[in-house]
């Protein structure tokens, strides 16, 4: 996808506790990168999490160089082990993150219902590229995510 739309990508090697934040200022250095896209909790493959250590500073890395974070996080709700560690949207305070998930992994890959959270500006240009992609929503598969919501808490809102 991202090729197709003339962008480079470069790879950041995944150890058993993750990537190495260090490895992120590299490749800014050698290549002036513009984004970096992680799935810090249970990466797949892997099934590595990042420390909080090692997210604040990926932050702390792309702050300081102006780095976009994607943060892809389908996995965070699915955890075996009562280790919660806040996601990278969480640790930033200037807008860097664009937090996406998607209950298609855990709940039901038909489904094909996902979120994102970010910068407004950056949601409504999303926003508008998906209604010309694909001409608005699925109602029915958005209809079933209401009903499953409201069912574990009929305090939830969701605008669909």
């Amino acid at each position: 996808m991202f090729h197709s739309e003339g962008l480079n990508t470069f790879f950041l090697p995944v150890h058993r506790d993750g990537i190495e934040p260090d490895e992120i200022l590299s490749l800014y250095q050698k290549h002036r990168i513009k984004m970096i896209f992680l799935n810090p909790t249970h990466q797949n493959p892997t099934g590595s999490t990042l420390s909080i250590e090692k997210r604040n500073r990926i932050i702390d890395i792309c702050s300081k160089y102006g780095i976009v974070i994607v943060e892809d996080d389908p996995y965070s709700l699915i955890g075996y082990d009562d280790n919660y560690i806040p996601s990278l949207k969480s640790l930033d305070s200037q807008g860097l993150v664009l937090y996406i998930s998607s209950l298609s992994k855990i709940l039901s890959s038909g489904l094909r219902i996902g979120w994102i959270s970010g910068p407004q500006p950056v949601i409504q240009r999303i926003a508008d590229l998906k209604q010309q992609l694909d001409f608005g929503h699925l109602t029915y598969p958005n209809y079933t995510l209401r009903n499953y919501y409201y069912h574990l808490d009929s305090n939830i809102t969701l605008h669909i």
